[in-house]
């Protein structure tokens, strides 16, 4: 019921301001009260110049779009922001002495995204009401989308085979909430597979986002919009972790895996010996080699290496000094060989 209302009272304010653009009687202080006037300020013919809303419209009340076409193949451009998913109405018809002429056709309204690519354009509606017994059409362009939080970019011009220099455009920008139903993993992130230490990376995973919201289609968003739980990269209990995601109200989850090394990894399994590698990374018998983040599967072991694995499996503690001249001071696996060496190996 209460997205019913909220349309209805969006509409009826569209038409009110619409008729006030009519008659002339649309004056900054008359507007001022219902919505945020925004001015064009040229120039503005290109999404890098475009006049910026400097107001969040997930937040604000209505923003009235003022601007003009100042040339043949004029196209102004606004840059508007949400900071939260939003069913986004835009009515833009002309006014002044072109206002209801039934030429809104000539009117163009688009929309883009962030990088310039074009969503949608504006349709032609009419909306008409009843005022002392008359009826009055009013034509307008509109655009009627749900749309993520983001950085939009709205482009309005005029059809340039027709004059229509100097003629004047005003344009009205409403918001009501989405109402997020569910959520479910559209698309997984491209990096599922961990080591210790690592940070959660979400690049590439997009989330379904089911509205149910009269008539709005459902829509995806990058999943980094979301907020995550129950990811642990400093554990050593390695295999399948559950990472929790929540937008709008609604949670969901998907699943990583957290290997001992980026080349013993679970899924898929990498090395007929992954739960033996495993164990012997988790018991800390065996560490990566370089920096830590592969096993090397494939590399031969050195006598240091076979060393170090044996007292450190056995528990024993490392010895100090040095008598072998190919074991200088300093040199990694030091302690562990002169342990060896005392124990007569």
């Amino acid at each position: 019921m209460k997205s019913i209302v909220n349309q209805r009272s969006t509409k009826l304010i569209a038409t009110i301001l619409s008729l006030l653009l009519i008659f002339g009687v649309s004056s900054t202080a008359v507007l001022a009260r219902d919505t945020i006037t925004v001015y064009e300020k040229e120039p503005n013919d290109s999404i890098s110049t475009a006049t910026i809303v400097n107001y969040d419209l997930s937040q604000t009340k209505p923003i009235y779009l003022s601007g003009s076409i100042d040339k043949e193949y004029d196209i102004d451009f606004y840059k508007i922001t949400l900071s939260k998913p939003q069913n986004i109405d835009i009515r833009s018809a002309w006014s002044g002495s072109y206002a209801n002429r039934e030429w809104e056709d000539d009117l163009y309204l688009e929309i883009y995204d962030a990088n310039g690519e074009f969503i949608g354009a504006g349709v032609e509606n009419v909306t008409e009401i009843i005022i002392g017994g008359t009826t009055i059409r009013q034509y307008e362009k509109q655009i009627s989308w749900p749309l993520p939080a983001g950085t939009y970019y709205i482009g309005q011009g005029s059809n340039p085979e027709y004059d229509y220099i100097g003629q004047k455009y005003s344009t009205v920008i409403y918001t009501n909430p989405i109402s997020v139903h569910s959520i479910s993993v559209d698309k997984l992130p491209t990096k599922i597979n961990y080591i210790n230490g690592d940070k959660l990376d979400v690049d590439g995973g997009e989330l379904f986002i089911n509205t149910r919201d009269m008539g709005f289609a459902d829509f995806t968003v990058p999943m980094s919009e979301a907020t995550f739980s129950g990811f642990n990269s400093k554990s050593n209990t390695y295999g399948s972790q559950t990472v929790r995601v929540e937008y709008g109200g609604k949670m969901t989850s998907f699943t990583v895996y957290l290997n001992p090394f980026y080349d013993v990894l679970f899924a898929p399994k990498t090395h007929d010996f992954y739960y033996t590698i495993q164990n012997i990374a988790s018991k800390g018998i065996m560490r990566g080699k370089g920096d830590g983040k592969y096993f090397g599967t494939a590399d031969k072991l050195t006598r240091a290496e076979a060393s170090v694995a044996l007292v450190r499996a056995a528990g024993l503690e490392p010895a100090r000094g040095s008598t072998f001249s190919d074991v200088p001071l300093g040199h990694w696996p030091m302690h562990i060989l002169m342990l060896r060496q005392k124990q007569g190996y």
